[in-house]
């Protein structure tokens, strides 16, 4: 799409994913009483963008699993649940860009699995390392 009415799906579309996708992480905490306060926040730079662990901060491989399946089916859930009343070329920008911010946290973490589950992972400004526990 081109044109002002691409630039607004576009803009739409980055707004709803990124509620979408903090809100449903952060529900995962509050429904498990975990404390992100001061370990996760926004970040910006590519492949990382979204509401993620710190640099500093380690995250069991668990948690991350949970938190980023959590994330990628609610999230396809809410664009399906919207979809019959939302324009086609946004109901696709919403699709695009949710995948555009998974699918390099979606491959790490299927690339993490042959360490076991027992890891830590810990999301570098380039790259996703897993530690043994």
């Amino acid at each position: 799409m081109s044109g002002v009415i691409g630039i607004a799906y576009v803009v739409t579309s980055w707004i709803v994913i990124g509620w979408v996708h903090y809100v449903t992480g952060r529900s995962v905490f509050v429904i498990d009483r975990y404390s992100y306060k001061g370990r996760w926040t926004w970040r910006w730079r590519m492949p990382w963008i979204g509401f993620l662990p710190q640099e500093q901060q380690f995250i069991s491989h668990r948690y991350w699993s949970k938190i980023l399946w959590h994330t990628t089916f609610i999230t396809f859930i809410v664009i399906g649940i919207l979809s019959p009343w939302l324009p086609m070329g946004l109901t696709l920008q919403l699709v695009f860009w949710h995948l555009w911010l998974m699918v390099p946290r979606i491959f790490g973490t299927l690339s993490a699995l042959a360490e076991g589950k027992n890891g830590l992972v810990k999301l570098n400004e380039s790259d996703l390392s897993v530690y043994k526990a």
